[in-house]
Parts: structure tokens; sequence; C-alpha cells
């Protein structure tokens, strides 16, 4: 990821923890740099508090279905193996926005 003349330099200290999830998150998604993580965990923080991203709209159809339908399902699937991913989800908002306007 190289920065271009719009990125924002942000000197920050993580706390233990803080930088424990960063790197987990980096190796999870395969990101050469922390930058990436911390980027990407932003994007998912935006996303998340998006007031227009809904159950049925942030969960993945097929899991929804699952969880309504399954108790155990719901007791050993991760959030993360049901949620969308922030790349989809900022295409459905982004889509949202232009059939609203």
């Amino acid at each position: 990821m190289s920065p271009d003349k719009k990125s924002k330099y942000l000197g920050l200290r993580l706390t233990e923890k803080e930088y424990e999830i960063v790197k987990k998150v980096q190796a999870t998604q395969n990101f050469r740099y922390m930058t990436e993580a911390i980027s990407h965990l932003l994007r998912f923080a935006g996303v998340y508090f998006e007031e227009r991203v809904t159950i049925a709209l942030g969960v993945k159809p097929s899991a929804l279905d699952m969880m309504l339908d399954s108790a155990k399902y719901r007791q050993i699937t991760p959030l993360c193996d049901i949620v969308r991913n922030v790349p989809e989800l900022e295409n459905l908002l982004a889509k949202d926005l232009q059939e609203s306007s």
C-alpha cells in the first residue's frame, strides 16, 4: 500500500492486546504490512457503525438461514464466518446510496 497525497500519517502507541489484534488480522487476512491490517480494521469499524447496515444486509444470506434454523450452528459458528466481508459491505452500501439518489 503506497501512500498517496490524500493519506494521513497517524503515529500511535498500541497496548499489547491491540498489537495482538492487529497481528492476528494481518495473519488471517494475509496482509504484508501491519498498516494494511490497521486500515482494514478502521474500514470494518466504519461499516460496523454505519446505521444502514442491518442484520439482513450484514450477515451472509445462507448463514442467516442456518442461524435461524439451528441452535447448534449459533453456538459453534464464529461471527467472522457469518458476516459479509468489508469490501462487500462497502459495495452494498454504495449501491444502496446510488439507488436512493
